[in-house]
């Protein structure tokens, strides 16, 4: 058996006005299923950007309950 390391997953998404409608519920989609496959001692942040950019993190950060509300 291979033994799994953790992993840190950097997500982009692009929310700006081109994203509307199903690219949009598309984008949003591919993350929850992203989120959905970590793992305990996994760590990961969110980016949005549209003409700004925002982190949902400071730093990417462990998944557990709170990170993942």
């Amino acid at each position: 058996a291979v033994e799994r390391r953790p992993r840190e997953m950097i997500l982009v998404i692009d929310n700006s006005g081109s994203m509307g409608g199903t690219s949009m519920a598309q984008a949003k989609a591919g993350l929850a299923f992203a989120l959905q496959r970590l793992k305990p001692g996994d760590r990961f942040n969110v980016i949005r950007f549209n003409h700004t950019m925002e982190t949902l993190f400071p730093a990417p950060v462990a998944v557990d309950r709170s990170s993942m509300a």
